[in-house]
């Protein structure tokens, strides 16, 4: 399903920050000195996993569920470049019906001594990148910048930024915003997605905000 795969690499860069915690209900702001893992130095380790499910409402108030899984391959080479994969199992539900929309896709990264590289993807289609922007592996909160622009083999489109912003209670959020226009310059979806996080990367809870303009309806999910 097109729209879900073009989600994929948005969300798959929450997957590398894995675990979770507890915050407290009042908020108090984070020191802006704390430094917070965004990713582990030379990526996380081979055969690590993860997975999660996210519970949505649709601007028509019907719900729908998220669930990802992830594994970390073995090294390989993608677009003559020497990377570290990521396979992923993706299913979307639509809860009134029961319909189900499932993916899976293996995402590419480039790891190097000061941050890492999301290189493209390969799935249903082929994504790589135009430009792609080194994300350092630690930042604090306010720090913000460009992922990349990725173009698939069907000519979407698809710019990344990336950001941390106060989650308070000593916590971040890392946020992960996308936009997609299809080959003729339509713009057809919009992505948000974020993980609040401990000062070591490990995650809190998780938020996505999934626009589809080319449908026009948002779906809201959060666990």
């Amino acid at each position: 399903m097109k729209l879900f795969a073009n989600l994929t690499i948005a969300v798959l860069l929450l997957i590398a920050l894995s675990g979770c915690g507890g915050g407290g209900s009042d908020f108090v702001p984070t020191d802006p000195n704390t430094v917070f893992e965004i990713e582990k130095p030379g990526g996380q380790s081979i055969g690590s996993s993860d997975s999660y499910t996210l519970s949505g409402t649709d601007s028509d108030g019907d719900r729908w569920t998220l669930s990802i899984s992830s594994q970390v391959q073995a090294d390989t080479t993608f677009l003559g470049e020497s990377v570290r994969s990521i396979y992923a199992i993706g299913q979307l539900t639509y809860l009134p019906t029961g319909g189900i929309a499932n993916t899976s896709v293996i995402v590419y990264y480039k790891y190097e001594a000061n941050g890492f590289y999301l290189i493209g993807d390969s799935g249903d289609t082929t994504t790589i990148a135009n430009t792609a922007k080194l994300v350092p592996y630690t930042g604090m909160i306010g720090d913000l910048g460009e992922i990349g622009t990725y173009t698939n083999n069907v000519g979407d489109v698809t710019t990344e930024t990336w950001e941390l912003s106060d989650g308070g209670n000593g916590l971040a959020n890392w946020i992960v915003r996308s936009t997609t226009f299809d080959q003729y310059g339509n713009l057809i979806i919009g992505t948000v997605e974020s993980a609040l996080i401990n000062p070591d990367g490990t995650v809190v809870s998780r938020k996505a905000t999934l626009s589809y303009y080319d449908f026009g309806y948002t779906i809201e999910f959060s666990d």
